[in-house]
């Protein structure tokens, strides 16, 4: 299930701009179906985890394998849990910001190359 979600953020990612450059409204229309499904294979995808109580790398892992954490390990992965929210929070915020600026960049500069700065 989380390849086909990778997939469709792939899709999400890689589709925005050709669809949103479509004229009139059918291109933003398919883009939000794309949304839509990609949205909802999330949501089974958190259900999953929270149905089978495994949030972190390791739980995730040893789901995986068929095996189950000692009581000790689980105790260990809750503390973790929260710790790995906040980082995952902060690093995802500069993440994006970093991508905001950077096509900011590029389109600011594609946009004066195409201007023309003569006075005369």
């Amino acid at each position: 299930m989380s390849y086909i979600f990778l997939v469709e953020m792939l899709i999400l990612m890689f589709s925005a701009y050709p669809l949103f450059k479509i004229d009139g409204y059918i291109g933003t229309i398919i883009w939000a179906l794309f949304f839509v499904v990609t949205f909802v294979t999330a949501i089974i995808i958190e259900k999953f985890k929270k149905n089978n109580d495994i949030q972190t790398f390791k739980e995730i892992i040893a789901f995986m394998e068929n095996k189950s954490l000692s009581y000790e390990e689980v105790q260990q992965e809750i503390g973790k849990r929260n710790y790995q929210k906040i980082l995952l929070t902060i690093i995802s915020y500069f993440k994006h910001i970093f991508i905001t600026v950077y096509a900011y960049t590029i389109i600011v500069r594609r946009d004066d190359s195409n201007t023309n700065n003569s006075f005369s």
